[in-house]
C-alpha cells in the first residue's frame, strides 16, 4: 500500500503509508525499586566481600610475620651457642696459657678483665 488514493477525488494528493503502532512500554515501579536497589546490594557485596577478603590477607602476613619472627629468634639462639661453645673452648684453651704466664704478667691481665666487667 505504497499510497493510497481517495477513489472519490482523483487528483488529490496520496494520503500516507499507514504506520505500525509502536511498542507500548508499562511502567512497574516494584521492577524499577527492584532494579535500582540492586545496584546498592551490589555494592553492599562487594564491600563486604573486599573486607573479608582483607581480613584474610591480615591475618596471612600476621602468620608470616610470627613464621619469620621465629625463625629469626630460632637463629639468634643457635648463634649464641656456639659462641658459647666457641667461648668455652676459648677458657680451656687460656687455662692452658694461663700455666705458662708467670704471676706478675696473669695478675695484670686479670685487673684489665675486671676493669672490663665493670
Amino acid at each position: 500500500m505504497p499510497g493510497r488514493r481517495n477513489k472519490s477525488s482523483k487528483g488529490k494528493k496520496p494520503i500516507a503509508p499507514v504506520r505500525k503502532r509502536k511498542l507500548e512500554i508499562k511502567f512497574d515501579p516494584e521492577a524499577r525499586k527492584e532494579y535500582l536497589l540492586g545496584f546498592q546490594k551490589r555494592k553492599q557485596e562487594k564491600r563486604t566481600f573486599g573486607l573479608a577478603m582483607q581480613k584474610l590477607k591480615d591475618r596471612r602476613n600476621r602468620l608470616e610475620e610470627r613464621k619469620e619472627q621465629r625463625e629469626a629468634e630460632k637463629a639468634q639462639i643457635e648463634e649464641l651457642e656456639l659462641l658459647k661453645k666457641s667461648q668455652k673452648g676459648e677458657e680451656e684453651d687460656d687455662d692452658d696459657d694461663e700455666s705458662l704466664v708467670s704471676g706478675k704478667e696473669k695478675e695484670e691481665s686479670d685487673e684489665v678483665v675486671t676493669y672490663n666487667r665493670n
